[in-house]
């Protein structure tokens, strides 16, 4: 088992939940909800954290932070189309942590102009899991103020 594959299992665990809420969505107008002015919509939180995970894994692979171009951002009009998306980039996210080598977890990647300092890559992934978890609980609250009832567990105890 490579180093990076229980963190892989860990984070995916997490992604999965996300899904698990947009599945329990049914209405395309809560693309647009917001609980308060200035919040980033649930269509733009859920996108967020697609790219964010992408963006992350792709920096440890690349070796230096790069940012996501806004043209290639996923532009989900229903809730198919954002289901469809997680499910591509979740996917794609999965692909590129598994082609993570020991010695890539272990490299020290330039993140300075991020977060002030390089970071070994496996810290780096340790933000992204962080990232994802802490735009879950924001998402949770979208679907309860969004009149979901049932809420999943807030981790998939299996993948």
């Amino acid at each position: 088992m490579t180093k990076v594959a229980p963190f892989a299992d860990a984070w995916l665990r997490h992604r999965l939940i996300t899904s698990d809420i947009l599945d329990g969505l049914t209405d395309d107008h809560a693309l647009e909800f917001k609980p308060w002015d200035g919040a980033m919509s649930l269509r733009e939180l859920v996108v967020h954290m697609l790219v964010a995970a992408d963006m992350f894994t792709s920096t440890v692979q690349n070796g230096s932070f790069s940012r996501p171009n806004p043209d290639a951002l996923p532009k989900p009009t229903t809730l198919a189309e954002l289901r469809a998306a997680t499910h591509d980039f979740t996917n794609r996210t999965k692909d590129q942590l598994a082609s993570i080598s020991d010695e890539t977890y272990d490299k020290m990647i330039d993140t300075t102009q991020v977060f002030g300092q390089p970071l070994p890559a496996h810290a780096l992934l340790g933000i992204m899991k962080d990232h994802e978890i802490h735009h879950k609980g924001q998402l949770f609250v979208y679907g309860r103020m969004l009149g979901m009832e049932k809420m999943p567990p807030i981790v998939r105890r299996t993948i």
